[in-house]
């Protein structure tokens, strides 16, 4: 037989509500609520609650409170970890992109099959647990998420400029920060990543776009090019002029180059 609930909300489930407003978390999870101790078959109390209308669902033992503004950067974080907001989302952040976008773009170390919540849409990226650094944390009232900080953001990005919106706003992303980068901080977090192509790929870029501060980053550059030929863009054809100082298929003319970096201004 289907149970009937009613739009009354019991003692037991108006206290789990207020405890739950007042705690301030913007999603919280069964297993946290249970280590407080503080009520009863917490599980069918969440149940009752979500039927009721009062939280919302956003994947197996977590939730949130349906009366308030939710952050969607701290829902995704939340819902694997660790997990930082990154590449084109990231972008949009620092304000490196003009592309809106309903996608939220979530790195983690770990497997996450991408989901839709609140119309939403939150694609997980996975990558090797060596590239998982260069976050930073954000507060969100009294709660917080992790982000890849501009540094990061903008090695990623020309790692994997498919998650960037493509290379162009990779390209744009780069222009817009150069002045405001940690250089330093942008050639160790490049190294880190131990994809020599990406360090190519920023070399040649400072170098065409004549990019103030980044003398330092070409010369370490150039101390670690590998000799095998990869590509500018990856997402581009595969023909194009093979520049032996950077060890790159350049697939863009200078022209278009220069026409990705006037986009921003």
């Amino acid at each position: 037989m289907r149970r009937v609930y009613t739009q009354g909300i019991s003692v037991e489930e108006k206290n789990l509500f207020n405890f739950l407003s007042e705690k301030g978390n913007i999603i919280f999870s069964t297993k946290e609520i249970k280590a407080f101790r503080l009520f009863k078959n917490c599980t069918t109390l969440l149940m009752n609650l979500k039927r009721k209308g009062l939280i919302t669902q956003v994947e197996r033992g977590k939730y949130i409170l349906s009366n308030r503004d939710v952050d969607s950067f701290l829902i995704g974080t939340r819902l694997i970890e660790p997990s930082a907001i990154a590449y084109s989302s990231a972008l949009n952040y620092y304000g490196l992109t003009e592309q809106i976008s309903n996608i939220v773009h979530i790195q983690t170390s770990k497997r996450k099959q991408n989901k839709e919540i609140l119309n939403v849409r939150y694609q997980f990226i996975t990558i090797s647990p060596h590239k998982f650094f260069g976050i930073r944390k954000e507060w969100v009232g009294r709660d917080f998420y992790f982000i890849t900080d501009m540094e990061k953001t903008i090695v990623d990005c020309f790692d994997l400029p498919e998650y960037a919106g493509g290379f162009t706003e990779a390209v744009k992303g780069l222009f817009i920060s150069h002045e405001r980068l940690d250089k330093g901080k942008l050639w160790h977090h490049a190294l880190k990543m131990e994809n020599n192509t990406l360090i190519k790929r920023l070399g040649y870029l400072s170098e065409i776009l004549e990019l103030k501060g980044f003398e330092d980053f070409r010369a370490n550059a150039a101390q670690v090019l590998l000799p095998k030929y990869t590509l500018l863009d990856p997402l581009s054809s595969a023909e194009g002029k093979h520049l032996k100082k950077w060890r790159l298929i350049v697939n863009h003319t200078e022209s278009e180059i220069y026409a990705m970096a006037r986009t921003a201004l």
